[in-house]
Formats: structure tokens, C-alpha cells, sequence
């Protein structure tokens, strides 16, 4: 809620697979280009900026390629209508009890 993200809505189901054909680096391009001063702002770019920020920040991953639900949830109208609080805090403790198990397994 700090932020200013959706906390009411639907869960997003963090999928990595099937992958898109854009990768990382492509993206990186898109966002440094809307820098540029004499740059026009399209409707794409904001579009790039929540990818990136999905990619990046919420849910990154070692992969060079975008997972196409990434790309899906990027439109602006879809990121709205999820409950991005509750599939961040999901994902995160996700991750760490993936990683307790690792770390458990190899002590023992």
C-alpha cells in the first residue's frame, strides 16, 4: 500500500514458463531510449516501465528471457485488477522456504 499498488483483486499465479521472445537486454534498451531528451512518449513505454519493474524488482529471476504472463500483466488495465501485495509477500516467502530447504538438505 506504500507504494500506491493494487492490494485488492486477483492473485497472480508467478509462472516462468512458457518464455516470450524478448529478453532482458531488449528491454534495458526500450527503457534507456525514453530517456533521451528529445524523445517522444508513446503508449508502449509505460508499458516497458512495468515490465521492468516486474522483471527487475518484483519477480526477478537468473533467466535472460521474459516469461510471456510477465508481458500479459505489463497492460497497464491488467496491472490494476491484481492484488500485488499479497502475490509479492506469495512469492517472497516462497523463495525463502525454497531456500531453508536447499540449505537443509545439503546440512544434512
Amino acid at each position: 500500500m506504500i507504494i500506491g499498488m493494487p492490494n485488492l483483486g486477483l492473485e497472480v499465479e508467478v509462472d516462468l514458463k512458457p518464455f516470450s521472445g524478448l529478453i532482458k537486454k531488449e528491454l534495458k534498451n526500450n527503457i534507456a531510449t525514453i530517456s533521451e531528451v528529445d524523445y517522444h512518449l508513446e503508449e508502449k513505454d509505460l508499458k516497458y516501465v512495468i515490465l521492468y519493474l516486474i522483471c527487475h524488482y518484483l519477480f526477478s529471476c537468473s533467466c535472460n528471457k521474459i516469461p510471456e504472463l510477465y508481458i500479459s500483466l505489463s497492460d497497464p488495465t491488467e496491472f490494476v485488477k491484481y492484488n500485488w501485495q499479497k502475490t509479492i509477500h506469495f512469492y517472497l516467502m516462497a523463495s525463502v522456504c525454497g531456500l531453508a530447504m536447499k540449505r537443509k538438505k545439503l546440512k544434512g
